[in-house]
């Protein structure tokens, strides 16, 4: 085609259509039976994930929705750990196999990831002993980005908060607290991820990442303190609940 009189190839296929139609048609038919093949190699790799090597895992906080409409958030930080912070604190490891990376909390299930970029994918296999071929679940997620938790001198307003904190409440429900120097935070509660920036009332130091909360922080020897008050009007009065953590590397 590009040798047409001379034209490129989208010249000449406009000047093929003009004089000579039947052709032309004949050419358009031909030109998708031999693409046609490769759009079918393409679409069966995408839905069985083959041949799809797993970029690194990227460190944030991902928010991840399950074919079932049940959300989660995991927490990925340095080395592939992974939490997962809800009733209990689950905690892996991803381990990469075979252009992908899996992961298991110890309860008898276990999940294949492929991340590319800030987008996961992701299989549950529950139990595990469905894996490689058969997932009970499949799902998706989003990475979101961490407020910078590294300890280091700064004389931000909020320096004394800064860190990753792992925060326990009755019922061993956990929370994860991620804070700069400058009061930026995330708070991982499982299903969500409330954010927000910490700020002064008085001498409190408050949170208000959830509409229907109020979060009091005060830290007394290297640990910090949550007191949440629900609903957020119930502030100064009635607490909640009350938890206790420490940072965590």
């Amino acid at each position: 085609m590009d040798k047409i009189k001379g034209k490129n190839a989208t010249d000449a296929e406009q000047w093929l259509r003009e004089r000579y139609p039947l052709a032309y048609t004949a050419y358009e038919e031909k030109k998708e039976r031999n693409r046609l093949p490769l759009l079918q190699i393409s679409s069966e790799k995408l839905k069985g994930g083959e041949n799809q090597s797993s970029t690194s895992p990227t460190n944030g906080i991902w928010l991840i929705t399950y074919s079932s409409g049940v959300l989660r958030t995991y927490l990925i930080y340095e080395e592939r750990k992974v939490r997962f912070p809800s009733v209990g604190l689950a905690q892996g490891d991803l381990v990469e196999k075979d252009g992908h990376f899996l992961l298991e909390f110890g309860d008898g299930k276990l999940e294949r990831l492929r991340f590319q970029g800030n987008t996961l994918h992701l299989e549950h296999f529950d139990p595990a002993n469905r894996y490689p071929g058969s997932p009970t679940l499949t799902g998706t997620g989003k990475r979101l980005e961490l407020p910078n938790s590294e300890s280091r001198p700064d004389n931000g307003e909020y320096a004394k908060f800064q860190g990753r904190w792992t925060v326990s409440f009755p019922d061993e429900v956990y929370r994860i607290y991620v804070i700069d120097s400058k009061g930026n935070f995330r708070c991982i509660t499982g299903e969500l991820v409330l954010q927000g920036r910490l700020k002064k009332k008085g001498t409190d130091v408050l949170a208000d990442g959830n509409a229907n909360e109020i979060e009091r922080l005060t830290l007394s020897d290297g640990k910090l303190c949550v007191e949440i008050y629900r609903p957020a009007n119930s502030y100064p009065q009635t607490v909640a609940l009350t938890g206790y953590g420490e940072r965590t590397k």
